[in-house]
């Protein structure tokens, strides 16, 4: 049985509709408030390894999974919820909120909230503006081939322990084929 969301997911949600309501159809400029938390969002998005080699161990963590939850807004609800998130919650809380309880919840919560044509028009002029796609897209690139590399080394690795396998007495294959199988486990 799956357990429910946490509270922050319950939060963000009620947040982000909150905020939702507070647009129409008419296109407004963002109040000065909202443009900060945009461009705090704005640069978390563009930071980089040596940017984020500058900040503490823990930091950084808090930070790729802000972003990581930002990335997965974007790509799987719509900018206009990113918008929404990016306004309505500091990057600090942010980093508390699993993606994998909120996007299924923020999906659901967006498909059926009525869609305010002023909200779609600030979140694409903003999104456009700033380049949001274009910095989502290179941080997932740079996702996946640090992915494809890790899956690289680790088919090296298993390549090599099968050849030493092949080349010791039987009276060690045993230990290897236990490393071998902890390694495929990923322990």
């Amino acid at each position: 049985m799956r357990s429910s969301p946490p509270k922050s997911c319950d939060s963000l949600l009620e947040r982000v509709e909150r905020e939702r309501a507070t647009f129409d159809d008419e296109k407004v400029p963002l109040l000065s408030y909202q443009a900060s938390a945009f461009i705090s969002s704005y640069d978390l998005l563009r930071e980089d390894a040596v940017s984020l080699a500058k900040r503490s161990k823990q930091r950084r963590s808090e930070r790729l999974r802000a972003r990581t939850l930002l990335v997965d807004v974007f790509t799987g609800v719509s900018p206009e919820v990113f918008l929404l998130c990016v306004i309505t919650t500091p990057i600090t809380k942010l980093e508390k909120i699993p993606p994998k309880d909120i996007i299924p919840m923020l999906r659901v919560w967006w498909r059926a909230a009525p869609h305010p044509r002023g909200l779609t028009a600030v979140a694409t002029e903003l999104c456009d503006t700033n380049s949001i796609r274009t910095l989502i897209s290179s941080y997932q690139q740079i996702q996946l081939s640090e992915t494809s590399t890790d899956t690289g080394m680790s088919n090296m690795f298993l390549s090599m322990i099968v050849l030493i396998r092949l080349r010791l007495p039987s009276a060690y294959a045993d230990s290897f084929s236990r490393i071998e199988s902890g390694w495929k486990q990923g322990g």
